[in-house]
């Protein structure tokens, strides 16, 4: 079953946007949060400051690097990465907010309970769904290759030499 090239546009176009908003971002984000210093009481705060955002920052990297390499090649397993990091990010994200909740230092520093709620409830389920239609995709409707030029020998057929006479 073919798909529509417009359907196939459509759902790359997502993956392009979601890679390009990340590799804006990352950068920006690495550079503005590694500045800022942190305190024996900013332990919960650890992933957001100092070496914990730089290593981050440069998987991040890694990880948009292979996402816009997945995509123009139409390659599943280059999704993985930026999808593994998406989750871990999100469930550190969670961690710590459950934690400021439960122990009351602050729900208004947490990212699930303040007005970055509806922002996260568009952002999350589109990336989680974007990348789900993108692996879809590259399984149901693989890009066709064009190079015929490679000839494969079949080695399990009867082998049969010819006589081969050259000039005459």
């Amino acid at each position: 079953m073919k798909m529509d090239k417009f359907l196939r546009f459509f759902i790359k176009f997502h993956g392009y946007c979601i890679c390009t908003v990340s590799s804006i971002l990352t950068p920006l984000f690495t550079a503005l949060m590694s500045t800022v210093g942190h305190t024996r009481y900013d332990l919960i705060d650890l992933r957001f400051t100092g070496i914990p955002v730089l290593i981050l920052g440069i998987a991040w990297m890694i990880a948009n690097s292979l996402l816009i390499i997945g995509i123009v090649k139409e390659r599943k397993t280059f999704l993985y990465p930026f999808c593994v990091l998406f989750l871990i990010e999100l469930f550190m994200v969670v961690l710590r907010d459950m934690y400021l909740v439960i122990s009351g230092d602050g729900w208004y520093k947490t990212a699930f309970f303040n007005v970055t709620l509806p922002l996260l409830l568009f952002i999350v389920p589109y990336v989680v769904l974007s990348m789900m239609a993108l692996m879809r995709l590259f399984d149901v409707d693989p890009i066709q290759k064009t190079d015929d030029n490679f000839v494969r020998f079949d080695r399990d057929g009867p082998e049969e030499v010819d006589r081969v006479t050259i000039g005459g």
